[in-house]
Order: C-alpha cells, then sequence, then structure tokens
C-alpha cells in the first residue's frame, strides 16, 4: 500500500479508498474554467490530491501528481519548534504554511 513518511515521523497510508486522510484541491480559476456540465472523473483528475497527518495536522500537496514528491505545509506556531530542529532531508520541502503565502500573494503552485 503506498504511504510517505511524515516529518513528524509516522508513516501516511495512502492507499486506501476512501481515504479519511486525503482531500481533493483545486483553485478556483481552474474550477471557473471547467464546463457546467462535467464528469465527475474529469472534475476528480483536475483536482491535486493533499493529504493532512492526523498526528501533527502537516498538509503533504502533490501539486504536480503523484510521480513528483509533494510540498509540505506546517502550521506557523509549528514553524517555530521546527526551525530548533534539523530538517529531514525530503526532496522539493517547503514549511512555508499556505497562511503565510496567501498574505504574502504567493501563489501556491
Amino acid at each position: 500500500m503506498p504511504a510517505i513518511l511524515c516529518s513528524c515521523g509516522k508513516r501516511l497510508s495512502l492507499g486506501r479508498i476512501p481515504c479519511e486522510i486525503e482531500w481533493k484541491i483545486i483553485s478556483d480559476t481552474k474550477l471557473i474554467e471547467m464546463p457546467e456540465q462535467i464528469e465527475m472523473e474529469q472534475l476528480y483528475e483536475a483536482m491535486s490530491p493533499m493529504f493532512k497527518c492526523p498526528h501533527c495536522a502537516r498538509l503533504w500537496v502533490y501539486w504536480n501528481g503523484f510521480q513528483n514528491a509533494p510540498q509540505e505545509y506546517i502550521k506557523a506556531a509549528d514553524k517555530k519548534l521546527e526551525e530548533t530542529k534539523p530538517l529531514n532531508k525530503i526532496e522539493h520541502r517547503d514549511t512555508l504554511n499556505l497562511q503565510e503565502r496567501v498574505s504574502a500573494g504567493v501563489s501556491a503552485a
């Protein structure tokens, strides 16, 4: 069963259907560009999978599909704690949280 190792050390199982830790996200502009009548499969394919760790609430987003490493998002309060610990070696790590990205006007994609 596919899984990722969260920075908190917990293993996140991604293979269950439905997956209780998986969320699907789509940009507002991408959603508006979709036809009014759309098959569920088309909508599903347009969305990016996101996983929320049930232990530490980190978000892992596969912006560019499962063939690429996910980006990690962490709550601002937890980020200060993370700065005092050595970082795990995770490719494409992005610890800037979502609220900071929105406040800074930085695109998440």
